[in-house]
């Protein structure tokens, strides 16, 4: 059987549920972002998953750094990339400007990434005992989705589960269908990076 490797990286502001996002997928619990200490540099975890044909793809994700200070470091993470989650709270425009600024950094220097934009936290949206309201207008992210070329844009919840798995399972099949030309001639792509020994283990790199 043939071996899928993809790159993904997650970029966007700290506190935003990228890492709960992640937990969520491979572990499928929850953690609220309150309770981690902000990731220093990046964390790597891969998941194998099955496209709809049965092909084996390893998804070999990086959660990187919130935070202004390592930016520099986060740079070295999407170098290569295969796909790029982009995050932000759906209750805070700071972090929608903010994943605005990582896409139009991925289209300047990775042209080949596959970009995603992941909108978190939408259960806070539907909590009846919270205020909590949308900082960005639908249409006008659908617009810039549209503009921007971005291949698709999630709303998701790590809390409810809501669309998260659904979201990295779309990424692998999305590759597998960019590439099915390489993969129908009998081609093995190796294009992320890999971690057999330990496949749902998290592995923090400091600066």
């Amino acid at each position: 059987m043939l071996d899928i490797n993809i790159k993904t990286v997650l970029l966007g502001n700290s506190k935003i549920g990228k890492t709960s996002l992640v937990r969520r997928f491979v572990e499928n619990k929850f953690i609220s972002s309150d309770a981690y200490m902000s990731t220093i540099g990046g964390a790597f975890i891969s998941k194998e998953v099955f496209s709809s044909d049965g092909k084996r793809v390893l998804l070999c994700i990086w959660d990187t750094a919130g935070e202004e200070k390592f930016e520099s470091v986060t740079r070295t993470f999407y170098r290569n990339a295969n796909a790029a989650i982009v995050c932000y709270d759906v209750t805070c425009a700071k972090s929608w400007n903010r994943a605005k600024s990582w896409v139009s950094e991925l289209r300047q220097f990775e042209e080949k990434c596959v970009i995603y934009l992941c909108a978190t936290k939408m259960d806070l949206l539907k909590e009846k005992e919270k205020s909590a309201k949308r900082a960005m207008d639908p249409s006008i992210i659908s617009m810039y989705v549209k503009s921007m070329n971005i291949k698709r844009h999630f709303e998701t919840s790590s809390k409810t589960g809501e669309n998260v798995a659904n979201m990295f399972l779309t990424i692998a099949q999305d590759y597998v269908e960019l590439n099915k030309d390489q993969l129908n001639a009998g081609e093995t792509i190796h294009l992320g990076q890999r971690n057999t020994a330990r496949p749902c283990c998290f592995t923090f790199l400091k600066p």
